[in-house]
């Protein structure tokens, strides 16, 4: 890659480029000959750079079961370009986080990157299309360009940024090509490629929006980064939007499919993704919000989807009142322009708000326009008459109540009785008097203000129903919710446990449930305050939520206790799950006013025999067991009915 622009920036220093140590290893690592020995050696002299990598390697993101405490293990772990380009980001993230051009967001910017490196590696873990962690370095390098052109040009770009505020990035690009000659896209593969990432990476970058090239061409494996970027960069930006429309959510997840993800699998990977995000972001020191499931995404954005609707009805509705008056709205049919403008004038006489129209086909697109709550229809007309017109309208359910009455010359009854199974709710035989008319115009009236009475009370009642159901809904959380974490409460826990209890003895199914305690929770209290206590709890109550299987029931039953039921799981299952979430909550660093807390937990595990005889002797067998676990040393996992195990040291 040679782009003449990219080289005229490059030569006058107006790129943002990595200082220091990553600049160093950048070198090194172009070099042939380099040792994973010289760059454990220049890594160590950057301090803040060798404490990032370790904290990288020993988070879940990194998915190890073991811990790496050596600058040389995480290394090689990682490899030399993986490492390079992990130096590169961490780099240019602590010097650029803030800039001159205006209008470009540099903490959302960070915040998207590292979203969609996070979810680059988790997509390359499900589709196994790539190495995990070499996508996620590229996944936040992929960008750069944006930064670039921020950098160079800031007062033009910014400018430029001030009138596309939402464009797609399609657009902003052809605007960028036109502005600066060259787009952020082809930018960033510029100069990820001088900066030794490989030329395949880098060809993906550009092609990662070009989504009719990626069966187009020969390249396979450039192009399934290309998409898998591509998906990475859409969950990036649900993560970072505070609202999302249930359309970018169904898009997120069709796309998803091009990686081989199915509809079922995909709201887990999501979660995968936006648990990562938050333990990333507290590694670069990003800002990131922590987010809701994708269900709850759903459901947030279709309720504002109907709200905004309710909204734009309501507010048609009072313009319609506004801007007509409130008498009754009535429509004649007509192709006789003389019968048409003497009905006109006797009924606007009598007050009536009067629209026309020669026939039946006319007469059904003023009443899309207009919605007259009466139709006076001449029967015979060409192209669509009194009947046909009748039939159509009743045979729509989406048009609201209208009464139609018939004129005709011919007065026989079978026509009569024909109009009426039309759909006519009056008919009126020519000759007829203006009195005569008119009478039968103030009978519908009545009938339609009572429609129209039934139709207002009925929305009333729904309106009112919805909104008991929502406070009723409201008021069932609040009952069953732990406020503090989020979890089931003790009351809403039991119950639960009762009704596993009772299917399990149903259906001859085991079931166990895990007790824990966090160890040593007076001296965070102590040390930190009430406060810090209740930011140690709500982490706890997130690793729960994140650990657990599906099917299995985190609660908080009081303080520092917490309860997991397991449905159909026996004693070993049970532990197992707990030793899982024993070790996830031993990871965890929980940031308290600048300061990484870390707590360990002990748990006890139970399963139901023969001999118990309620669901209380298994939570008490299990309540035991944890008391055996904090005798035994903390930190550790006690079965009911088994020994001890040896303590667990702590990392």
């Amino acid at each position: 890659m040679s782009h003449p622009v990219f080289g005229e920036l490059r030569e006058n220093a107006k790129l943002p480029t990595p200082t220091g140590v990553a600049l160093e290893i950048l070198r090194l690592t172009n070099d042939d000959g380099a040792t994973i020995e010289a760059l454990v050696s220049v890594i160590e002299r950057d301090p803040a750079l060798a404490g990032r990598l370790l904290k990288l390697v020993n988070s879940p993101l990194a998915g190890l079961n073991r811990t790496v405490t050596a600058i040389s293990t995480a290394a090689r772990m990682l490899g030399l370009r993986t490492v390079r380009n992990l130096a590169l980001g961490f780099s240019l993230v602590s010097s650029n986080r803030s800039g001159r051009c205006r209008h470009f967001d540099y903490s959302r910017f960070w915040s998207r990157s590292l979203g969609r490196a996070v979810a680059a590696r988790v997509l390359a873990q499900e589709a196994k299309s790539a190495a995990p962690d070499e996508v996620f370095a590229v996944g936040l390098l992929s960008d750069i360009g944006r930064l670039a052109l921020a950098t160079a040009f800031a007062e033009k770009y910014g400018d430029l940024l001030e009138r596309s505020p939402a464009v797609p990035d399609s657009e902003l690009r052809a605007r960028e090509t036109a502005a600066f000659r060259i787009d952020h896209r082809t930018l960033s593969a510029e100069m990820m490629a001088d900066w030794g990432v490989q030329s395949l990476f880098c060809e993906a970058v550009v092609r990662a929006d070009d989504e009719e090239l990626w069966t187009a061409e020969s390249e396979i494996r450039r192009d399934e980064i290309a998409r898998l970027l591509s998906v990475a960069a859409a969950c990036a930006d649900v993560l970072a939007e505070a609202e999302v429309s249930t359309t970018t959510i169904e898009n997120l997840t069709n796309r998803s499919h091009a990686l081989g993800i199915p509809d079922d699998r995909f709201p887990s990977v999501y979660e995968s993704i936006r648990g990562g995000w938050l333990e990333a972001a507290s590694i670069f020191s990003i800002e990131a919000s922590d987010g809701e499931s994708l269900e709850v995404l759903r459901e947030e954005a279709r309720r504002r989807e109907i709200a905004l609707e309710s909204m734009a009805q309501a507010d048609h509705e009072t313009a319609s009142r506004t801007t007509r008056s409130d008498s009754l709205r009535l429509l004649v049919v007509d192709d006789d322009a003389a019968v048409r403008r003497l009905l006109e004038q006797q009924l606007r006489k009598c007050g009536y708000d009067v629209f026309v129209a020669n026939d039946g086909l006319e007469a059904l697109r003023v009443d899309q326009i207009e919605a007259p709550q009466m139709i006076i229809t001449d029967w015979m007309m060409p192209n669509m008459d009194g009947v046909q017109l009748c039939r159509r309208l009743r045979s729509s359910d989406g048009n609201a109540f209208v009464y139609i009455i018939i004129l005709t010359a011919q007065a026989e009854k079978d026509r009569a009785v024909e109009a009426l199974n039309a759909g006519a709710d009056d008919f009126l035989a020519k000759p007829y008097s203006p009195a005569e008319l008119i009478a039968r115009v103030r009978a519908g009236e009545r009938i339609v203000q009572l429609e129209s009475n039934l139709a207002r009370r009925t929305r009333e009642v729904s309106t009112y129903a919805a909104q008991l159901a929502a406070a009723n809904e409201q008021l069932q959380a609040m009952a069953t919710t732990d406020e503090l974490t989020g979890l089931l409460n003790r009351r809403a826990g039991l119950a639960r446990l009762d009704e596993c209890w009772a299917l399990g003895h149903r259906y001859n199914d085991s079931i166990a449930c895990i007790v824990c305690d966090v160890d040593h929770f007076k001296r965070v209290n102590d040390t930190h305050g009430h406060t810090a206590g209740d930011c140690v709890l709500r982490a706890i109550a997130r690793v729960m939520r994140e650990s657990v299987r599906a099917g299995e029931i985190p609660c908080r039953v009081g303080g520092e206790e917490f309860l997991v039921i397991c449905p159909k799981a026996t004693a070993a299952d049970a532990r197992q799950a707990a030793e899982r979430l024993r070790a996830c909550v031993e990871q965890q660093r929980i940031d308290i006013g600048g300061d990484d807390v870390r707590v360990t937990i002990s748990l006890g595990v139970a399963e139901c025999t023969p001999a118990m005889k309620t669901p209380d002797e298994v939570y008490a067998a299990a309540d035991c067991a944890l008391y055996e676990a904090k005798a035994g040393g903390r930190n550790r996992v006690c079965v009911a009915g088994q020994s001890a195990p040896a303590p667990v040291a702590s990392s």
